[in-house]
Formats: C-alpha cells, structure tokens, sequence
C-alpha cells in the first residue's frame, strides 16, 4: 500500500510496513487493533522530512543506521517491534534480528512484542490451523515449515532460517554475531565505554550484510559520554547540512 501526505511543506509518498492485520498494537487499550501503517525501511521514492532517495545507486537500502529519539508512551518500541517482526520474515534468507539492552529485561520488550504480533497476526493464525491438520494414522499432512515458532532461545522460521534473538551487553560474545537488523534499545542509558563497545560489535558485525540496518532507539538521554551523546551528535551535525554521512538517518 501507499500513503500520501504532507511533512514539512513537502509532498510525501512512503509505503506500509506488511498488509492489514499482520502488524497489530500488542498490549494495552489498542490491543488487537492495526497499527498505521508506515515503511522508513523498505522501497519508496523519497524519506519523509529529507530531500534523499532510501535506495543507493546500486538498489540497496540506503540507510544502515536509523535514530529514533522518542518521548515515553509514544510508540517507540511498537515501532522497533514492527520492524523486527517485517525484518525476520521479509528480509530474505537467514535474516538475524537481534533485540539488546543493558539488561535482558529490556530487550524482552522489544522481543516479546515481536511473538505477540505474530500470534495474533490473521494469516499466522490460518497457517497454524491448516498445519496442525491430521490423516488417518494422526499424522500431518501439511508442511509447517513457514510456521513461525517460539523456541526456548528466539523465534524462528525454519523455511527461511531466520531467527530474532534477544542479547542483554557482552561486547566479547556478541563478536560473532552476524546481524541484518540489531535495535539498540534505550541507547541513552547504554553507559560509557561498555556501550560504546557493544554499539560497535554490532555494527561491525553487518560487514557481510549489504542490507544491515542498526536502529537505536530511546527516550531522551541522561548518560555523559556515552554512545548516545556520539549519536546525538553526528544526527545533529546531518540534520543541519553540516555532514557527508550517506548511511545515517536521524
């Protein structure tokens, strides 16, 4: 689907994230119903607020990080959520998404979100009935490979091997992680040098990925020197023309 409308004086065109149904709120007054559809992560002709293409010259996805500083109760992590959930299923063969914080309590949000929409998401729904059809002798007769499924460690499809993963900080064993999508949640409170570390474990980490996208996502920060105040900055720095990054959006 696409949508029209006016940001800043501009005239903009984006493109939902999934079909109706598939992306819904996970808790609260909302529960059950739609989110509005928005794409900042997919095809398109132009980013909402900026005069840039999303795709690069050779077709891929133009940004790979993404800054998303959002006031409380705002939809911060139902966004990040929604991603994660379009990611792992849409982003190919193999798609890694990974969920971090300070404490895994945290990057459960993000995580635990992920499986609520999935659940309660029509066509999930419909393919778990029609997989859980029996023959006879009790056997299943339809293949459940596309079946997205919770295991004791992430989710995971099996017919695309993609898997999403929730990682509390430990910058030494995220070393051989190979992220699509990593969301850096509540990136303000990530302290000092360990953050700064983990940050760049798991960007560097992408190498391989011509697609990787790093979204970090937070309220406003309260932590001194740390990854947020570096973010802060280059975001700064690009939203007021002052910055030859091509990769970064603010």
């Amino acid at each position: 689907e696409e949508f029209h409308f006016r940001f800043g004086g501009m005239d903009v065109d984006i493109h939902g994230i999934g079909r109706q149904g598939q992306m819904q709120h996970a808790g609260g007054e909302f529960a059950h119903h739609d989110l509005i559809p928005v794409g900042f992560f997919q095809g398109g002709d132009q980013q909402p607020g900026l005069d840039r293409t999303i795709v690069d010259e050779k077709g891929l996805r133009q940004f790979r990080e993404v800054v998303l500083i959002v006031a409380r109760k705002n939809g911060k992590s139902l966004f990040a959520s929604a991603v994660a959930r379009y990611m792992w299923k849409q982003d190919g063969f193999g798609a890694r998404v990974y969920t971090i914080a300070p404490k895994l309590e945290q990057a459960e949000i993000i995580y635990g979100n992920v499986w609520t929409m999935t659940t309660l998401d029509p066509d999930y729904i419909a393919l778990k009935a029609k997989t859980e059809e029996k023959d006879y002798h009790n056997k299943k007769i339809n293949d459940d490979s596309e079946l997205e499924r919770r295991r004791q460690s992430d989710l995971f499809i099996p017919a695309n091997n993609s898997t999403v993963k929730k990682i509390a900080f430990s910058a030494k064993k995220s070393d051989g992680f190979n992220p699509s999508l990593c969301i850096c949640d509540e990136i303000a409170s990530w302290e000092g040098d360990k953050g700064l570390k983990q940050y760049e474990v798991m960007k560097s980490g992408m190498g391989a990925r011509p697609e990787g996208l790093l979204l970090s996502a937070s309220t406003s920060g309260y932590v001194n020197d740390s990854i947020y105040d570096e973010i802060l900055k280059r975001s700064t720095r690009f939203l007021l023309g002052d910055s030859k990054e091509k990769r970064l959006l603010p």
